[in-house]
């Protein structure tokens, strides 16, 4: 739980690594006693300027002479009013990504973690997090730290109500899976162990994690396990168009041909797109992946899961407060969205929600959110992967996001307390040690099929409350009867008849669950039957032959030797 903190003294020296597309230069940072190489600027993709903007990445062909990747490239393209971290410095050509690995890794693989941000697919970036945290908490660690960049925004997610195969949905996802691939297919050139990369993402980041765990394209062996931080995954149907619709009208391509529109959209100016976006974001909703024909085949994340779901050992956080929500929320705009994530598409589940929460307004985002990482760690225990789910509460930081001032030093404080250096100190040696491949905490015990089993990461110096396992319960678990089985109730019991096997996508893993269950309960006594009854059968036949060798000797003798004998070793052998 001990994390030295060493302070970052500056460049001691260039540091060159040659990969499959040429060579780069990176520099070292001494930090202490080590070494770390560090890599910025690396491209994985071409940069998707001109005809390649809206289009899937295309991987970075080879260049000639030395790459400089001693600095940072501009970030995506963003602009917005949402974030409280608007970036300065942005490009078009933004596709690179970002390593921080330890001199030692060079003669010991180490593990990968792959970081990718948050913004609500909209905004933020890949350049925009703390250097010497990052460098302090994981690279001094032996933990290799990887962040790439990806398009946010109408450049990421383009959306027209039609897609063309130039341009295609959520480029953005596209641009996220091959710099995993090119990290995959490079990193030991760098000291890291591709079988034992771990992505983890918060907010935006970690619903991209869950779209990839259940994405029937993503490979096995992408990646060995995950960190799944504050995740809202709202996928659906043409999310993103209303925001393309609103900034194309804004920008006067407008068109009666949707490729004629693309090609409009392609010869205005970044900087005339982004200043479009700033100034409609008022006017649209949600931004971000939705249903296409490949990546995400499904209309919602809950239909994705329940078919495709790879099963991997993960970490589940959410913050007590998550969005808490005030009056002017639109109640019946996130209703309509939260039911569709969880597969609920009756008016009388829709009513239902309306009616808790217009009631209960302050709870509807958090309980949506708890509810949700709920259902994703029985999506991945009940098909048979490892879930430890955590709850992180220390006062004063228990809204989305607050958790990364700890982590990776996100909106750092200018003095911490007791508490919260206690924290700054324990998180991120719980993301350490669940990515070495260890239990994240000592008494940390992974959630059951129900659901059950969380930790609870708070310190509060007056109370005396520390860290502390929370045994056979589910966390907010009013939240979750209401989302997980009320509301399913009530969805079930309107479905028309011809989507009722719609619905057995979930009762198919309730199933698998009890099924599971009672094999764990009953796994001792069907084994004892299976013994007795193995016994009584060789007892009876025992007894049989005896029987025969006394009373029918001679033909018994006649029929098992000579060429009866033969006769049944032959048949055993054909059969």
């Amino acid at each position: 739980m001990i994390c030295f903190i060493f302070i970052l003294v500056g460049i001691v020296e260039g540091n060159r690594v040659r990969v499959s597309t040429g060579v780069l230069e990176g520099k070292v940072e001494r930090v202490g006693p080590h070494k770390i190489n560090v890599f910025k600027n690396v491209p994985f993709a071409e940069p998707p300027l001109k005809d390649l903007r809206f289009q899937s990445p295309l991987p970075k062909k080879r260049w000639r002479g030395i790459w400089d990747a001693t600095e940072y490239s501009p970030a995506c393209m963003s602009n917005s009013s949402r974030t409280t971290s608007p970036q300065s410095n942005v490009d078009e050509d933004c596709l690179y990504l970002n390593i921080w690995a330890d001199e030692r890794c060079m003669n010991r693989a180490c593990p990968v973690l792959f970081y990718i941000h948050g913004g609500g697919f909209y905004y933020d970036s890949a350049i925009m997090f703390n250097e010497t945290e990052i460098i302090n908490k994981f690279a001094v660690n032996e933990i290799i730290f990887v962040i790439p960049a990806y398009r946010l925004g109408i450049f990421g997610f383009l959306d027209l109500g039609m897609e063309l195969p130039l341009t295609p949905y959520n480029v953005g996802l596209y641009d996220i899976l091959l710099s995993l691939r090119w990290i995959q297919k490079e990193i030991s050139n760098f000291g890291g162990d591709k079988r034992r990369i771990t992505l983890v993402g918060n907010s935006a980041g970690a619903s991209t994690i869950a779209y990839l765990m259940s994405s029937p394209v993503v490979e096995p062996g992408a990646f060995a396990q995950a960190v799944i931080d504050s995740s809202v995954p709202l996928l659906r149907p043409h999310q993103t168009q209303q925001m393309c619709d609103t900034i194309s009208g804004y920008v006067r391509c407008k068109s009666k041909s949707i490729e004629e529109e693309v090609q409009c959209l392609k010869e205005i100016s970044a900087e005339e797109l982004l200043l479009a976006s700033r100034d409609t974001e008022d006017d649209f909703g949600e931004v971000g992946p939705q249903t296409d024909r490949f990546l995400i085949p499904k209309e919602n994340f809950f239909q994705m899961a329940s078919t495709y779901w790879q099963p991997k050992p993960l970490l589940i956080i959410t913050t007590t407060d998550e969005m808490s929500s005030d009056a002017d929320d639109d109640i019946e705009g996130l209703c309509q969205a939260y039911c569709h994530a969880f597969n609920y598409h009756t008016r009388e589940a829709y009513d239902k929600c309306v009616e808790k929460y217009s009631v209960d307004v302050y709870h509807t985002k958090k309980d949506f959110i708890h509810a949700m990482h709920t259902q994703i760690s029985l999506f991945n225990t009940r098909a048979g992967g490892t879930s430890y789910r955590g709850v992180f509460a220390l006062d004063g930081s228990t809204h989305h996001a607050n958790d990364l001032t700890f982590l990776i030093g996100l909106h750092p404080k200018e003095k911490m307390n007791s508490d919260q250096t206690l924290m700054n100190s324990l998180y991120p040696e719980i993301f350490r040690r669940f990515i070495r491949g260890e239990k994240p905490a000592n008494g940390w015990i992974p959630t059951d099929l129900d659901g059950k089993n969380y930790f609870y990461l708070t310190f509060n110096n007056i109370t005396k409350a520390t860290p502390t396992p929370v045994i056979g319960k589910i966390y907010n678990q009013k939240a979750v009867d209401f989302w997980l089985s009320y509301l399913r109730l009530i969805n079930k019991q309107n479905l028309p008849q011809e989507e009722s096997s719609i619905e057995n996508l979930n009762q198919f893993y309730d199933s698998k669950a009890q099924l599971s269950h009672v094999d764990k309960i009953s796994i001792f006594w069907t084994t004892l039957a299976l013994v007795i009854i193995i016994a009584t059968g060789v007892l009876i036949c025992t007894s049989l032959r005896l029987f025969l060798r006394y009373h029918y000797f001679a033909d018994y003798r006649i029929a098992m030797g000579g060429e009866g004998r033969k006769l049944l070793i032959r048949n055993v052998r054909n059969s």
